[in-house]
């Protein structure tokens, strides 16, 4: 299956292109050394990914399965930066996102009295947490088109920073002739990890005020590509691997100075 990241890149790299080629119209050189972005907007792109839980229940193999996802969610982000020559800075950012969603959970419970008379229920954990930070550095190539509008584009590496509620256990009761059992209670615990991935993406700015010394203020749009594979230990202690990240578009203030 075709992932996110590899659908999403060639019109990351036709967009950047095309802003980078953008004619200048009487741009004067940039003489801020350093800048601060805050951004609020959303994570547009979704994920999702299960888990199968294998338990032993009257000397016979049973099992849960877990459905996860992870929705779009409203996300913030700070970045601040200094320019090191030229056009060419370096910066580093920080996004957050949470979702909570209800996940489902089918359970395959054995027969008390039978060998392979396996009786299927079903329920719902209620409001699972995930939470993201991801700490981006990056480089920048800051393209000032007048005294007014700028386009930056940059790519870095991401330290991501994850937290996932995971079901890790099912309770149920049943009673004589034992044809069906009602679950009881789902009970799931926060996982968390890191890894490192990577960040693409490009920030219109459109500057409205300036002070003294030189100082600007504005605002702007940030378009952010970010991904990274992160693995959680499961309730069987195997490797569970999840996407982190995604394409996130926001807008904000924008300062140099």
């Amino acid at each position: 299956m075709m992932s996110l990241a590899s659908k999403t890149m060639p019109g990351f790299v036709t967009i950047v292109v095309a802003l980078l080629t953008i004619p200048k119209v009487n741009a004067q050189p940039a003489n801020n050394r350093f800048f601060l972005n805050i951004n609020a907007g959303y994570q547009t792109s979704s994920t999702n990914f299960s888990e199968t839980v294998k338990f032993t229940l009257f000397l016979e193999e049973g099992d849960f399965s877990a459905d996860y996802l992870v929705e779009s969610s409203p996300i913030y982000d700070v970045g601040a930066g200094v320019v090191l020559w030229k056009n060419l800075a370096l910066a580093v950012g920080a996004s957050r996102f949470t979702n909570q969603t209800d996940v489902p959970v089918s359970i395959r419970l054995p027969h008390p009295f039978f060998f392979n008379r396996d009786r299927k229920i079903s329920s719902t954990a209620p409001s699972l947490v995930r939470e993201e930070t991801a700490v981006h550095l990056q480089a920048l190539w800051m393209n000032p088109i007048n005294d007014r509008f700028e386009i930056a584009v940059f790519g870095g590496p991401t330290l991501f920073i994850v937290s996932q509620d995971l079901v890790t256990n099912v309770s149920h009761t049943e009673e004589y002739p034992f044809a069906t059992s009602t679950v009881d209670t789902v009970t799931a615990e926060r996982r968390s990890t890191s890894t490192v991935g990577f960040n693409v993406g490009f920030d219109l700015s459109y500057f409205l005020l300036r002070g003294t010394g030189g100082t600007k203020l504005g605002v702007g749009t940030l378009v952010r590509l970010s991904r990274a594979s992160i693995d959680f230990v499961s309730k069987n202690t195997n490797i569970l691997s999840v996407d982190a990240g995604g394409l996130h578009i926001s807008a904000g203030l924008r300062l140099r100075f």
